[in-house]
């Protein structure tokens, strides 16, 4: 096959989403599929360091792509403690991992290993959040 690439841009992006906005344990954005991990707190959408973004419980939670991805670039906020960030494949391999220390600001990173097929994210002490998460991936395969 030759030509254009045919990547597709998705990105879910929490900060338009008004102070508070609840959201269920499990949720579709963007194409992502969101998944907390049960905790006693239910992630909503807060407002930080005046942005907003989806507020989790130290537990954390896991984003799974529609297709393995390269990259995964996310805009988080770090108020309390830090943040760990682990990127797997199909099988549940680890392939990359990534720590986001605590700034008390809001700031990109990116983390990146061929085959992602989900993050998993953990820590933050309760004052964490994710504002941006954005991946580049092929249209899945159809049968023709």
């Amino acid at each position: 096959m030759t030509g254009a690439s045919t990547a597709i841009s998705l990105c879910a992006d929490f900060s338009p989403y008004p102070d508070n906005a609840r959201f269920p344990l499990s949720f579709d954005m963007a194409g992502l599929n969101f998944e907390q991990v049960p905790s006693s707190t239910q992630w909503f959408v807060n407002q930080l360091a005046g942005e907003r973004g989806l507020r989790f419980p130290p537990s954390g939670g896991t984003i799974r792509m529609p297709n393995p991805v390269s990259t995964v670039e996310l805009r988080v906020g770090t108020f309390a403690s830090g943040l760990e960030i682990g990127a797997f494949d199909a099988s549940g391999n680890l392939l990359a991992r990534l720590t986001v220390l605590q700034t008390n600001s809001w700031s990109e990173h990116n983390i990146a290993a061929p085959g992602i097929a989900t993050i998993a994210f953990s820590g933050g002490g309760s004052a964490a959040a994710i504002q941006r998460v954005c991946v580049s991936t092929e249209p899945a395969a159809t049968s023709g």
